[in-house]
C-alpha cells in the first residue's frame, strides 16, 4: 500500500499538470485570436476611411 500511494500521487500531478497546460494553451489560443480579430477589424476600419 505505501509503494502504491507515490506512484498514484505521481499519476495524479502529472494528469493535474497536462490539464493545466491543456487550459494554459486554450487561454493561449483565445487570447491570440481576440487580438489578430481586434487588429484586422482596425485594419479593415482606417483602410476604409483612407
Amino acid at each position: 500500500m505505501l509503494n502504491n500511494t507515490p506512484i498514484k500521487n505521481i499519476r495524479t500531478n502529472v494528469k493535474y499538470l497536462s490539464d493545466s497546460i491543456e487550459i494554459g494553451k486554450h487561454r493561449f489560443n483565445n487570447i491570440v485570436v481576440d487580438t489578430v480579430v481586434v487588429v484586422e477589424h482596425r485594419r479593415k476600419r482606417s483602410w476604409h476611411m483612407a
